[in-house]
């Protein structure tokens, strides 16, 4: 069974966002890719940050397009790339994984 991962972020300020989701830690993580809610965690962070694409591409060093491709699922970034993205929105990632319990315990 694959674990639950929380995927947390937080700002300086104390402020934060936690996405927890089920994924299959050896297939698509494993490749260094987070799965599908990549799109919906930048949305979210972007979002509390009040940013524009284009203004958030800038401070990541990417493009308006890629950062647009991302936020529609249509690319996974890496998590070292998601990590380096959420930075320039001023979000600190951190994953925490806990082991899932076999139905019925």
């Amino acid at each position: 069974a694959a674990p639950i991962a929380a995927l947390n972020l937080t700002r300086a300020d104390g402020s934060n966002l936690v996405v927890s989701r089920l994924l299959d830690m050896f297939s698509d993580m494993s490749k260094g890719a987070i799965p599908g809610q990549a799109a919906d965690v930048l949305r979210a962070a972007r979002a509390q940050s009040a940013l524009s694409q284009r203004e958030l591409a800038e401070r990541a060093g990417t493009t308006q397009a890629s950062i647009s491709r991302i936020e529609r699922g249509l690319e996974q970034p890496t998590l070292a790339r998601l990590a380096r993205i959420l930075g320039a929105l001023g979000w600190r990632m951190s994953i925490e994984l806990e082991p899932m319990r076999p139905r019925g315990e």
